[in-house]
Order: C-alpha cells, then sequence, then structure tokens
C-alpha cells in the first residue's frame, strides 16, 4: 500500500546537491512498486523510474546526482533549509510531505 511510504531520511545541508539524498521508507509488510511516483519541491520534480520497488523495512535512496542533473539551475532541488519535500504516488494522490 502506497500509504505504507513515508520520507525517511532528507540530507539537503551541503554547498553541492550531488551528494545529498532523498530516502523513502516501506513501513508495511508488503512490496511497494513506487514507478511514476513523483518527489516535488513546489519548483521541480523528479520521477521516480518504472520498475521501482521498495520491499518491506526497506530504504530507497536518490542522490541530487541523479535528482538535479543540471546543478541547480533547473528541475527539483532542495534548499539548506527553508523548503520542503512533497511525494506523489503514481495516481497523484498526496503520499508525504516533509518541511525544514
Amino acid at each position: 500500500r502506497s500509504s505504507d511510504v513515508c520520507s525517511s531520511d532528507l540530507d539537503p545541508p551541503g554547498q553541492e546537491p550531488d551528494n545529498e539524498k532523498i530516502s523513502l521508507k516501506n513501513m508495511g509488510t508488503d512490496m511497494v512498486d513506487i514507478g511514476g511516483w513523483r518527489l516535488t519541491d513546489g519548483e521541480g520534480s523528479y520521477y521516480i523510474p518504472t520498475g521501482t520497488t521498495i520491499g518491506p523495512g526497506e530504504i530507497w535512496s536518490v542522490y541530487g546526482s541523479i535528482y538535479n542533473p543540471t546543478g541547480y539551475t533547473k528541475g527539483l532541488y532542495l534548499a539548506n533549509s527553508g523548503d520542503s519535500i512533497t511525494l506523489y504516488n503514481a495516481n497523484a494522490e498526496l503520499i508525504d510531505v516533509v518541511s525544514w
């Protein structure tokens, strides 16, 4: 169930976004297909690739070099403070929001 997935770790501090990461954790007991889900900060988005799954208790992470390959100029970019990340499933249903 998609409601079993939540943001487990956000690592926005730092000057370079390449090593920053966003992690999602499956808190449930079933495998969850997160392919086609969207992470957004309201200015840009990252779509999780089709076929991506998270097993029970597992964590899936994506690094800045993947979700922001343009290096600050376009796409999903996490500020060190005063920002948020929103997770939507493939049906555009809100799953989680984290602000810092």
